[in-house]
């Protein structure tokens, strides 16, 4: 066992890790809320992606956590979906 095991820290490329994880657990989650909202508004992918401007694999991958997007995706999708 290490002393960094002992005290508890982690190694430096560690936190950075963590932090992607945590970006690409909040991507997820955007995306599956993304999904709900747009099949409540009764719309397929494609549908809203036209709607937005953007292509059916945009919307697929936002949904998916899959791809980042800008705000301005984001802020599209919330002016079609009056979310």
């Amino acid at each position: 066992m290490s002393a960094d095991d002992v005290l508890g820290r982690r190694p430096a490329g560690s936190a950075r890790a963590d932090l992607a994880d945590e970006l690409q657990k909040r991507r997820e989650e955007l995306g599956r809320s993304l999904k709900t909202v747009r099949q409540a508004a009764g719309l397929l992918q494609r549908e809203l992606a036209h709607k937005i401007g953007y292509s059916r694999s945009a919307v697929g991958n936002a949904e998916t956590g899959q791809s980042g997007y800008a705000h301005r995706f984001w802020e599209l999708c919330d002016e079609v979906l009056a979310a």
